[in-house]
């Protein structure tokens, strides 16, 4: 996918959030700015929506989206995924947990805070809080399923295609729903750990992402570990989180990243892009094919026109500022 100039969105006062989809249209950026209400000093977060097409990159909405008072971090985790071809999802520690965005404007369909959404068709989609799984059934969102008790398990991630529904907690939990059965189950025999991120190229090979930055695989029916997204002794002095953020895939292939590294799994691990200086960092890995994948990269060491975040295009073999 070419385009014909790179992304210059201005330099945000407050970057809090930068967040990734793409599918046939293009390339979506969801990115934080601070809203002026022109009323005394309120100043609150709205989310601009950018869009390239191949051709150049334009804005396609702004919305004012408010973080949640009681997000659970100092930086806010906000993610962005969407139909193919349809509505974008902007979901994460906002005051909506899950937003239903178009270009004419936005609905909310879960108010509750929402730690991961997956698409599985036009009218089907997935969505998991803290205990709790949901699903669009093309009209509305509705609960599906409760994991466990509040307190007890704490959802970071899901995957789901026609077989099978995937989610990664806290504590070494990990629950799988077959389509034919009722009911979530856990998983037994998962690596220790706190999973934050999953990925499945089908419902019999699932990768999987800890806080720590270990990675798990389930294959043939059982779970092993597979590595880490950052080892632990690396030539990189910096402070960096070692966690797994987030995974992202095809039926080929699996891309993992950390704040500082993007692997490719599966066939060999396979380092992708990795940066050693403060202030830099991942934000985001989304594609629209193994070898199209699109990396959002905040960088707040350099001062530049064109603002302190930038898109890396990886075409399976190099990478390229998009």
């Amino acid at each position: 996918m070419m385009s014909e100039g790179v992304l210059c969105a201005g330099r945000a006062r407050t970057l809090e959030y930068v967040a990734l989809w793409a599918d046939a249209r293009g390339v979506f950026v969801a990115r934080s700015q601070q809203w002026d209400s022109g009323v005394g000093p309120d100043k609150r977060v709205a989310t601009r929506f950018l869009f390239n097409d191949g051709q150049q990159w334009r804005l396609w909405h702004e919305e004012l989206t408010p973080v949640s008072p009681d997000r659970p971090q100092i930086r806010p985790r906000v993610r962005l995924t969407g139909f193919e071809g349809g509505p974008l999802i902007l979901y994460g520690d906002l005051t909506c947990g899950l937003l239903t965005v178009q270009a004419a404007g936005s609905d909310c369909g879960i108010k509750e805070r929402v730690s991961d959404v997956a698409v599985v068709g036009p009218k089907e989609a997935y969505a998991v809080t803290d205990n709790t799984v949901y699903r669009f059934d093309g009209v509305a969102w509705q609960k599906l399923d409760v994991l466990d008790k509040p307190g007890r398990v704490q959802a970071r991630a899901i995957w789901a295609n026609s077989e099978l529904i995937a989610v990664a907690a806290n504590d070494q939990q990990i629950y799988f729903k077959p389509a034919a059965a009722s009911r979530f189950e856990l998983q037994p025999g998962v690596p220790a750990g706190d999973y934050l991120a999953l990925w499945g190229r089908n419902a019999s090979d699932i990768w999987a992402g800890t806080s720590g930055g270990q990675i798990a695989h389930y294959s043939q029916g059982k779970w092993k570990t597979e590595g880490w997204i950052d080892p632990p002794l690396t030539d990189c002095q910096m402070e960096y989180k070692r966690d797994v953020l987030g995974m992202w895939g095809t039926r080929d292939v699996v891309y993992a990243y950390s704040e500082r590294r993007v692997l490719r799994l599966s066939g060999g691990e396979q380092e992708v892009a990795s940066f050693c200086r403060r202030g830099t960092r991942i934000a985001d890995v989304k594609g629209r094919g193994s070898e199209e994948v699109f990396i959002a990269i905040v960088d707040n060491a350099k001062e530049t026109a064109c603002g302190n975040f930038f898109i890396v295009w990886y075409d399976g073999m190099t990478l390229r500022q998009f």
